[in-house]
């Protein structure tokens, strides 16, 4: 085919044909700029998830990779995160790779949460951590600790962390588990009146990052990029910020 083509090309089109290739071959590579969706649950709007999900979109945009977040309920974000549907979990307590087993930890903590007790109308000690096997305890289904410290007790799993606070307004569970923010968030949202939170947390546990098993060639870049911020103190800069945003917005 090519012996049809004249041995020679006008200069000028020679040089609009190179530079074409070098304006187009960029164009096309970035073109294939890799996102990945990241699963968090449903539900939880606060300053946990929303400072998570900026470190992460940080971090991640430092090694050229974008983020999108899509919110499911907890069980299924697992479910399709450990499946390599969605690419790896926002933000998750340690080790729930040892049950998902398709999900590798990143292995820097970027914030810790506190797991605490919430309550309406029933007077329990507030001093030291709460004898849960004598109530009737409500948390959001797939809620991993939760599911871990309430092991043959009398529990009920709800299919939101909405739904689990307003059967604890109607008195249909005793008392409830949910990090300090989230307990705090859904108070606002449904304008619940009378649950308080008891001040001594259950436990405070480090969270952490996790991908699905197909992007492990990840793992060594996100690291090292999430342990450059945490020493430049981005961690704690985010999370200030986003504290005071919650703070302005909330009044609180």
């Amino acid at each position: 085919m090519m012996k049809n083509i004249p041995w020679y090309l006008p200069q000028s089109l020679l040089m609009f044909l190179l530079i074409s290739i070098n304006i187009l071959v960029p164009i096309s590579v970035k073109s294939e700029e890799l996102t990945l969706t990241l699963t968090k649950v449903a539900g939880e709007h606060n300053e946990i998830t929303v400072a998570a999900t900026r470190i992460l979109s940080e971090a991640y945009k430092n090694i050229g990779i974008n983020v999108a977040v899509e919110a499911l309920p907890s069980k299924r974000a697992l479910f399709l995160s450990n499946k390599g549907i969605t690419d790896g979990e926002l933000i998750r307590i340690d080790n729930i790779n040892y049950k998902y087993t398709e999900l590798i930890k990143v292995p820097v903590s970027y914030m810790t949460i506190r797991h605490m007790v919430w309550t309406k109308n029933l007077v329990l000690p507030r001093n030291d951590k709460v004898n849960l096997s004598s109530y009737l305890i409500g948390f959001n289904r797939g809620y991993l600790f939760a599911e871990g410290v309430t092991q043959g007790m009398n529990k009920y799993a709800a299919g939101s962390f909405q739904q689990v606070f307003k059967m604890l307004d109607l008195g249909r569970v005793e008392v409830v588990i949910a990090t300090d923010y989230t307990g705090n968030s859904i108070i606002r949202e449904l304008n619940l009146q009378g649950i308080s939170m008891l001040p001594t947390p259950l436990d405070i546990t480090p969270v952490f990052h996790y991908l699905h098993e197909k992007n492990k060639h990840l793992l060594e870049k996100i690291t090292s990029s999430l342990l450059k911020m945490q020493r430049d103190g981005r961690f704690n800069k985010i999370i200030s910020q986003v504290a005071t945003e919650f703070k302005n917005t909330h009044g609180k």
